[in-house]
C-alpha cells in the first residue's frame, strides 16, 4: 500500500482557489474509482507556508495511469490545465505505508 502527496504552491493569494479546485478534480477521479483523497491548504489564515495545496491518497499499487486498462478521465484533465493557470510549482511524494506484515521483528 502507498501513500501519494501532491504538493502545489499557488500564484500569491490563490491557495483557496487552487484547493476548490484540486478538490473537484479529486471528486472526478473518486468517481472514476480512485481511492477517497484528502486536501488541505494554507491560504495564508494558519502558520507555515501560505499558497501551499496538499492532496494525499493512497493506492495498493504504482502503475501509470496510461498502462493497460488505465485512463485518465477527461474532465479531470480540463481541472488540471485550471490549476496549472494558478500554480507556480507542484510536486508528488510516493510513500510505503507501513504494514504489519512489513515491520521487521523488532
Amino acid at each position: 500500500m502507498y501513500m501519494l502527496r501532491r504538493v502545489y504552491k499557488a500564484k500569491y493569494r490563490q491557495g483557496k482557489l487552487v484547493a476548490s479546485l484540486v478538490q473537484k478534480q479529486q471528486k472526478i477521479y473518486e468517481s472514476a474509482g480512485r481511492s477517497k483523497g484528502t486536501v488541505y491548504f494554507n491560504a495564508g489564515t494558519v502558520p507555515g507556508e501560505s499558497d501551499t495545496v496538499v492532496l494525499e491518497w493512497t493506492q495498493d499499487n504504482l502503475g501509470s495511469p496510461y498502462m493497460s486498462g488505465g485512463s485518465i478521465p477527461r474532465e479531470a484533465l480540463q481541472v488540471g490545465g485550471q490549476v496549472r493557470d494558478h500554480i507556480e510549482s507542484q510536486e508528488i511524494e510516493f510513500w510505503e505505508l507501513m504494514t504489519s506484515e512489513k515491520m521487521d521483528d523488532v
